[in-house]
């Protein structure tokens, strides 16, 4: 009797899902190139896209809303990343914010499992959307959640009399944000830190953007420190014969 032992190398199978619902056109007077949420979801998932496919790994795309827009299945060809490309540059966003039950028909569609990038701002109901990255968990998917987020709806910058307008619906609401920015920079911290203590908890990635901060900065600190964790075991940075 012969035990053979062996470790096998396999390619990784990545999956982005690109919130397109209408709050992610949001863009404030300080971003970055004047990119709005969305243009910098579609800016971050171009860049992996070229970081896992010179890894000879495969890459697809899904963009969302209330429900599954474009569906990519993944695939490490150049024309799937022209498609890719083309797709994320042709798509405008629209329509209101349905994450959790949305996430969990596009994982219905993702036939073998891999590396799930969720890209959105997050501005949804924040417990169905938990249900649903636990779904894609259980399926077996390595999940990273990319949360966008404009400086100004962070920090509510404003001092003068101003009206706010519901970006998905249409309520306005004339305020001063002198008044309760204290208030909302505690509430959208709390927001934040939630986010990102059950991600954590989950084994699930968790990486909040600024639009008006470097994106090159902020994503190559965010990979070395998955390469740190993949050399020291500490994490779950690798995915098959991948690193990202």
């Amino acid at each position: 009797y012969v035990t053979k032992r062996y470790e096998e190398e396999s390619n990784l199978r990545c999956t982005m899902l690109v919130d397109a619902s209408r709050s992610m056109q949001y863009a404030g007077k300080e971003a970055q190139d004047g990119r709005s949420k969305f243009e910098t979801a579609s800016t971050i998932a171009a860049c992996m896209m070229q970081l896992l496919m010179k890894q000879r790994d495969s890459v697809g795309l899904i963009t969302i809303d209330t429900k599954p827009r474009a569906v990519l299945q993944p695939k490490g060809t150049s024309r799937q990343a022209a498609q890719i490309l083309d797709t994320l540059e042709s798509t405008k966003p629209g329509g209101e914010t349905d994450l959790g039950p949305v996430i969990v028909r596009a994982a219905d569609q993702l036939k073998r499992r891999g590396m799930v990038v969720v890209l959105s701002d997050l501005l949804c109901y924040l417990e169905t959307l938990y249900e649903s990255l636990g779904k894609l968990q259980h399926n077996g998917h390595e999940v990273i959640v990319m949360h966008i987020l404009d400086g100004e709806e962070i920090d509510l910058p404003f001092n003068d009399s101003i009206i706010f307008k519901d970006i998905e619906g249409s309520e306005e609401i004339f305020g001063e944000p002198w008044a309760f920015r204290k208030a909302y920079q505690k509430a959208m911290n709390e927001f934040t830190e939630n986010v990102t203590s059950r991600c954590l908890s989950r084994g699930i990635d968790h990486v909040l953007i600024r639009t008006d901060q470097d994106l090159g900065q902020t994503l190559a600190q965010y990979l070395h420190r998955r390469q740190r964790m993949a050399a020291t075991g500490g994490g779950r940075a690798r995915t098959g014969g991948s690193v990202v």
